[in-house]
């Protein structure tokens, strides 16, 4: 009767610890695509390379695999238009390697800003 006790213990324990391992790459994601909607609103106030620079630092600080080559920032004052976007993929094993899974993300903000206005002299 004890055996099937501990067998069941560590059975939920093996699916907490799994399901912790599958599911913070989508945390982490969810943390960095927040991140990627704060900075696309201060870029109404900032420049492009300042918010492309505190993105990087933050997929650091999240661990998320975006570089220079996989973010893109656009801020296009003569529409009033800011475009946040990355493409990466996390992959996510459980313990003792029984199961892997790549997750695939390609979060995307989009915001309007003030357009620049035209100056007609």
């Amino acid at each position: 009767m004890r055996f099937k006790h501990y067998l069941l213990i560590a059975v939920l324990v093996y699916g907490l610890i799994a399901g912790i391992r599958l599911g913070s790459p989508y945390v982490r994601n969810m943390m960095f695509s927040h991140e990627m909607d704060s900075q696309a609103n201060l870029m109404k106030f900032g420049t492009a390379i300042r918010a492309r620079n505190r993105l990087l630092e933050s997929a650091r600080q999240y661990k998320v695999p975006v570089d220079e080559d996989n973010l893109v920032v656009i801020k296009d004052e003569e529409r009033g238009l800011v475009t946040v976007e990355a493409e990466y993929s996390m992959t996510a094993t459980i313990p003792f390697g029984l199961y892997s899974y790549t997750w695939h993300f390609h979060p995307v903000v989009r915001n309007k800003i003030s357009p620049k206005p035209q100056r007609n002299f």
